[in-house]
């Protein structure tokens, strides 16, 4: 199957018109324009029941390019964005034939270099084996590297994350600066490493900028005679130090081999087929410069292939606990005070697979979470090669169980008897207990006329809701409507249902904290009349949530009527005050490293479903009525709940539907227009720097949209060289 287009002087954006073209490897052929500026194609593909947005930069230094890119699904909508080409085609590989067709001008391009070629080959049979090679050639060789392919991320790259001889004059300069010079042990547990991916590794240290570490190694008695010939090679280095062990004791023991040769202030992890950054270590010295007391430090970090092509950048938050005991948020690049690890004995056996997380969640149990810092840098290259669990979650599912058995362990010396139990794909789901006698929730419900969303969300509270006991306000703002008059009489003769009069303007925090005064519940419990409940233990979940110690807001999972998502969190700064990450995406995607599908932390979390305990409520005056009747009350409420030392946890784990906005209408409608430009500057002059700087997402992503892609520039941050 192809399709062929031609520009007839489209600029800006192009729309292609498609009809269901097939997934897989598609070949594109282009024509450049005299400019021969790169341009992103935007793919929307239908897989299942989700729709994922797809964009790939292409450009070629010639008139004419092609590229070799993998459709995600059946694809519905196809877009050039950027400067349009002025011809474009696209043809399915969908069978063999047509797939070496279409590979022989390019492969024979690449044997023009034959002595490459034979290296490359030579590398994937020792990296891959002789099973994968075919695949390999093809993935790694054409697709991978293809030179006309550039994604969103690799210009990213390009533009804010390349080193070159400018920027390693200004990194000297900054060491220069520095007033202390931490000694940095570097840990590598060795086994079996390929030849290129060792020495790449260790050159990843030898590189450093900052001059004051040691690479201690510790080889796990590997049969490869390659191993020993690489190792031989850096054995004269003044700063590496080199153990043999003479049985094969797994990672942990090996790690734990390497960690007895350390002597530095620090230990930093390295995994044997991994690459460091080359500011690696000097953004870390520069950060404890500032923080001498912090006690772990953890960096961003992507992925690399046998090519050194770097992907799936990992851009991660400020320290998030509960995002951690989701999954391993550290990771890499990880770097702890060399006392503490040897205060928890180092590495434990039997946790192999997992034996990194298991270290970590000792260690924080033996710090506080003013001693952990995260640098918002790409310091750390993690290798994706067969058999990596860069590759995906399940490449070592042995590693998930013995990471959901240290999570248990941890929880426990916290003093929480909690179950830990499989999450989405391998992540993992952290079920709280109930409190030992069900706490009364009164649950609030503003509502003017529209008597089929009031009776709907009433009867799922009443009979689609697993949580007792429970109690549910009715604030009644003035409904005109008869139907409505009539259910309202009927439905508060029922003993759990209380309707309460509000003879005011519209004011969405003023009758909530009306209706808050009125409950009888120790948990509060904010909803929309506009909301549908999906699974009847929602509330249960959310109740388990907020009652663990130090949780503030807690706030669900909620969708669009379509299925896609409405609410997974508030960051700060989208589009000027605050916005919701991943709207619109399909409810289970993995965009955004999965975060739409864990328990995590959030500065904010919607109003439209918000539980809470009455006693925290009122300890920060609940909802702002004077400054904040409509918009943005609940971003305020949860940026003083943070600052009164209370965490705003959100959990997929209780989902609803939310019709938004079906009441009161859009913020839009021009008679409101005014009203929300107040409440837009106020937030603006309350709370400033704040709303740019959210510790819950990081400054590589956009503020300009809530897609959570590659800021295009990144944003400052206080915390960086």
């Amino acid at each position: 199957m192809a399709l062929h287009f031609r520009n007839n002087g489209t600029t800006g954006r192009w729309e292609l018109p498609v009809v269901d073209f097939p997934l897989g490897w598609v070949r594109v052929d282009f024509e450049n324009s005299a400019s021969r500026q790169p341009f992103t194609l935007c793919v929307t593909a239908r897989f299942g029941k989700n729709r994922e947005p797809y964009r790939v930069t292409l450009s070629s230094p010639r008139q004419r390019g092609e590229a070799f890119i993998k459709f995600p699904g059946w694809v519905e909508t196809l877009a050039v964005e950027g400067a349009t080409p002025q011809a474009i085609s696209f043809r399915s590989l969908a069978t063999a034939g047509s797939l070496a067709l279409s590979l022989m001008p390019i492969l024979a391009r690449f044997l023009v270099h034959p002595k490459r070629l034979v290296t490359f080959v030579r590398q994937l049979i020792e990296t891959q084996g002789q099973r994968r090679l075919v695949r390999a050639l093809i993935q790694d060789l054409v697709f991978q590297s293809g030179e006309c392919v550039k994604n969103e991320y690799a210009i990213w790259v390009e533009n804010y994350d390349t080193i070159d001889d400018s920027k390693r004059d200004l990194l000297r300069k900054q060491f220069e600066r520095l007033s202390s010079h931490p000694k940095f042990s570097v840990i590598l547990p060795v086994y079996n490493t390929p030849e290129p991916y060792l020495t790449r590794a260790i050159e990843s240290v030898t590189r450093q900028l900052y001059p004051y570490w040691e690479l201690c190694i510790a080889d796990d008695n590997s049969s490869l005679s390659s191993v020993k010939a690489t190792l031989q090679k850096f054995e004269e280095h003044p700063r590496i130090k080199i153990t043999r062990r003479p049985i094969n004791g797994h990672i942990s023991e090996a790690s734990n081999s390497a960690l007895e040769l350390a002597t530095g202030d620090f230990v930093v992890f390295l995994d044997h087929d991994d690459e460091l950054s080359e500011n690696a270590l000097l953004e870390v010295a520069a950060r404890l410069d500032r923080q001498p007391d912090l006690d772990l430090i953890y960096s961003d970090e992507d992925k690399i292939d046998s090519f050194g092509h770097r992907f799936e950048p990992h851009f991660k938050t400020e320290w998030n606990p509960d995002l951690f005991l989701s999954y391993n948020l550290i990771t890499h690049l990880a770097c702890i005070r060399r006392s503490l690890v040897n205060a928890v004995s180092g590495f434990r056996r039997g946790y192999e697979g997992s034996q990194d997380y298991d270290l970590f969640l000792r260690v924080i149990a033996h710090t506080s979470p003013d001693r952990i810092g995260h640098i918002p840098k790409i310091l750390y290259h993690w290798r994706a090669i067969a058999g990596s669990t860069a590759l995906g979650p399940g490449a070592k599912g042995y590693a998930h169980e013995n990471a959901r058995r240290s999570i248990r362990e941890y929880l426990l010396s916290q003093g929480v008897e909690a179950r830990v139990t499989e999450g989405y794909e391998s992540y993992h789901r952290v079920v709280y207990p109930k409190p030992n006698s069900q706490p009364l929730v009164s649950i609030m419900i503003c509502t003017r006329d529209k008597k089929d969303l009031l009776t709907a969300i009433v009867h799922d509270l009443l009979h689609n809701t697993d949580y007792d006991p429970l109690e549910i306000l009715i604030v009644d703002n003035q409904s005109s409507e008869p139907e409505t008059i009539d259910y309202l009489k009927a439905i508060s003769s029922h003993p759990k249902v209380r309707v309460l009069p509000f003879n005011h303007p519209f004011n969405f925090s003023a009758m909530n904290n009306f209706a808050a005064r009125e409950a009888r519940g120790d948990i509060l419990a904010f909803l929309n009349n506009d909301l549908r409940v999906i699974a009847p233990n929602w509330l249960d979940e959310m109740v388990r949530v907020a009652n663990q110690k130090g949780v503030g807001a807690v706030g669900a999972k909620l969708y669009y009527a379509d299925n896609t998502i409405q609410h997974a969190g508030i960051v700060l700064g989208i589009g000027g005050v605050a916005g919701h990450p991943q709207k619109h995406q399909p409810a289970n995607t993995g965009r955004f490293i999965g975060r739409a599908n864990v328990m995590q932390a959030y500065t904010a979390v919607t109003g439209a479903c918000l539980v809470i305990r009455r006693t925290i409520f009122q300890e920060v005056a609940g909802f702002d009525e004077v400054n904040l009747p409509v918009a943005f009350n609940d971003v305020d409420l949860g940026i003083r709940l943070r600052k009164a030392g209370y965490r705003n946890l959100w959990t997929p784990y209780a989902e609803l539907y939310h019709l938004e906005s079906a009441t009161r209408g859009s913020d839009e409608a021009p008679e409101r227009i005014d009203r929300f430009r107040r409440e837009n500057d106020w937030m603006m002059k309350r709370w400033g720097d704040a709303l740019a700087n959210d510790p819950y997402y990081n400054p590589n992503l956009t503020l300009a949209d809530e897609s959570c892609t590659p800021a295009f520039p990144p944003r400052p941050s206080e915390k960086s060289t």
